[in-house]
């Protein structure tokens, strides 16, 4: 493989930006390029490699960008008799994958909770993002293992989500305000789950202050609070197992309790 392209599927999968590789697994007759070309198709439809150019790359760019899958899938195209046609007149397969995890969770507030939740949920899969408004807690030593760290008012966390994935979010500032403040910016956001860290009393009085803000009461009681598999936990080590269990249950039974 172009070890040019090896750095671009690199570069593409290390920032989680939205991309496809596009790669031929089969031909038969004549076609423009043959198995094993591939293309990474970017979300602004650049692309980097070839698949064979022209009309097939064409439609190949714009079906990825239409459908965007979160999965890998395939492409199969008659040259002759299908919607691309070429002179060459064969018919390829083309596997199309994901370069990015599509699956993210936003962990908004970096304390000892926090902590142990982003070195936690790499390891389960989750492209993982901490969002604080302390410089101490939105670091690299603090957070090791996250994918991506972010300086942030709370106010302003919504800018950070990426509504092409599916995005989970768990709230577990450092106070009840900036609880508020963080849930506030995020309901109107798009998102798989949404989860606060709080007691039960907390998480009343919680929902009691959005829904005075003037937010809706079913999307208010949409957020999971208080939060994770009840495991009697104590530890922040042990509060971030039952989140990530939480988690997990959400992720793989593909909607939310």
């Amino acid at each position: 493989m172009d070890s040019n392209l090896l750095k671009k599927i690199f570069e593409a999968t290390e920032q989680n930006r939205f991309s496809y590789l596009v790669t031929v697994i089969s031909t038969s007759g004549e076609t423009p390029n043959r198995v094993g070309a591939r293309m990474i198709v970017y979300e602004d439809g650049n692309i980097y490699g070839t698949v064979g150019g022209g009309v097939l790359e064409r439609y190949v760019i714009k079906k990825v960008l239409k459908d965007k899958p979160l999965h890998p899938f395939i492409i199969e195209v008659s040259l002759e008799n299908g919607v691309v046609k070429m002179a060459c007149g064969g018919e390829l397969k083309l596997f199309v994958e994901p370069l990015f995890n599509p699956d993210v969770l936003y962990i908004i507030g970096g304390g000892h909770c926090g902590k142990e939740l982003s070195a936690l949920a790499p390891k389960a899969g989750f492209y993982t993002v901490v969002a604080d408004n302390r410089k101490e807690w939105a670091s690299e030593e603090k957070h090791p293992f996250a994918n991506k760290i972010v300086l942030t008012d709370y106010k302003d966390v919504s800018k950070i989500i990426d509504n092409k994935t599916n995005a989970y979010i768990i709230i577990m500032t450092q106070m009840h305000n900036t609880d508020i403040e963080a849930a506030a910016a995020m309901l109107n956001s798009g998102y798989k789950y949404i989860g606060m860290l709080a007691s039960k009393s907390k998480a009343g009085k919680t929902r009691k202050a959005l829904i005075d803000m003037g937010f809706d009461k079913a999307k208010v009681d949409a957020i999971k609070s208080p939060v994770g598999v009840e495991i009697k936990s104590d530890t922040p080590f042990e509060i971030a197992i039952s989140i990530l269990a939480e988690l997990i249950d959400v992720r793989n039974k593909g909607v939310q309790d």
